[in-house]
């Protein structure tokens, strides 16, 4: 009985997954239930809780175009979860939840829980890999909770996932735009050098928020960056548009705005050691300054101030990042293509990592004077 239960729970696994497409069953979309998201997150026992969120009929017409309000007839999705040792068997107990058939093709966005260890974050990981109708297009995130934030009902009529990925794909809508697809996930976790990154996501009153990212050392989320970090960071990966400084000239306070970044990396090997170089060209505009003019020479002084504080943030950032092993820049990469192929071993090259000399040279300009006086 025992033999019997397991292969038919494998067949069970089996024809759910090749189903997934709704290719084979040639099902209308009214008979399909459309996964617009799907997150992970851990369960007990070592399980691994799948969370799959799925448009009403309502939030259907949103993906057509329609203006309908998801207030007026319920909630514009809903939520289904289960856990499993695998993600084959945690979908297998949704979709008994539901008479119409899950359908992964459009899935425009997955959650990973920032609590999940390294074993249940390369289970997931391995499934998305292998799932083949799964578009590699979809945005990744971490967050803390999975379910919460598959359930928030946007204040617009709009459906909530495709409100956070407008955020997303608009670059010059925050500080810092960070942003990552699962083939960008696929490649980095296969790209020796690299390590895990995603945008942490969290709920506020009137929707979300992703000022900040999750990096992990190899599988294992270890450190969710604050949003000054990231900015910090941004500045390096080149994705920081409108960062902030506070710097004093001559005991006065002055703040520099919309600050923006070009990073020129170089990892080289120099007596058997690692060396990183950092060069940040940046550029930003002066918000904040009591006086009502400036001369050249105080101008020249709040650039050098700019360049040594901007020098000093971003190192500990990346200072930390290395003590933990993390390395979402991959500066060694370049290096374990063109002469360290004996790298590729993860602790091989971390070891390296961990033990290299980095330096950060900021150049910093300030393009344009606002409010003074």
């Amino acid at each position: 009985m025992r033999i019997r239960r397991g292969f038919l729970r494998i067949a069970a696994v089996l024809s759910l997954l090749t189903g997934l497409t709704g290719c084979w069953a040639n099902q209308s979309v009214d008979y399909r239930a459309i996964v617009l998201g799907i997150g992970f997150a851990p369960a007990s026992h070592g399980r691994l809780a799948i969370t799959v969120q799925v448009p009403n009929r309502n939030g259907l017409t949103g993906l057509t175009g329609a203006n309908a309000s998801a207030s007026s007839s319920g909630p514009s999705v809903y939520t289904m979860t289960e856990s499993g040792k695998t993600v084959g068997t945690g979908l297998v107990q949704i979709q008994g939840q539901t008479q119409d058939e899950l359908y992964v093709g459009q899935v425009q966005l997955i959650a990973f829980s920032s609590r999940l260890d390294a074993k249940q974050v390369k289970l997931a990981e391995n499934w998305l890999a292998q799932i083949g109708p799964l578009d590699k297009t979809a945005y990744v995130v971490a967050t803390p909770h999975v379910r919460a934030l598959f359930q928030k009902e946007p204040a617009t009529g709009t459906l909530s996932t495709l409100q956070m990925l407008g955020g997303f794909s608009c670059v010059d809508c925050g500080v810092v735009t960070f942003r990552q697809h699962q083939w960008d996930l696929s490649i980095e976790s296969l790209s020796p050098g690299y390590s895990l990154w995603m945008p942490y996501v969290t709920l506020t009153p009137t929707g979300f928020t992703s000022d900040r990212i999750t990096v992990f050392r190899q599988e294992q989320p270890v450190w969710t960056l604050s949003p000054a970090e990231t900015t910090n960071l941004g500045y390096v990966m080149g994705t920081t548009a409108r960062g902030y400084l506070t710097v004093t000239e001559n005991g006065e306070p002055v703040g520099i705005r919309f600050i923006s970044a070009s990073p020129h990396i170089r990892a080289r090997i120099q007596n058997g050691r690692v060396h990183i170089d950092v060069t940040l060209k940046a550029a930003g505009t002066i918000d904040t300054l009591l006086r009502p003019t400036l001369s050249p020479q105080p101008l020249a002084q709040i650039e050098h101030q700019s360049e040594r504080e901007l020098a000093k943030q971003v190192l500990r950032v990346l200072t930390r990042l290395q003590r933990l092993g993390s390395d979402p820049n991959g500066f060694l990469a370049p290096l374990i293509w063109q002469s360290e192929p004996s790298w590729e071993d993860v602790s091989t090259w971390e070891q390296a990592y961990r033990q290299a000399d980095i330096t950060v040279h900021v150049v910093f300009r300030i393009k344009d004077i606002g409010d003074v006086g």
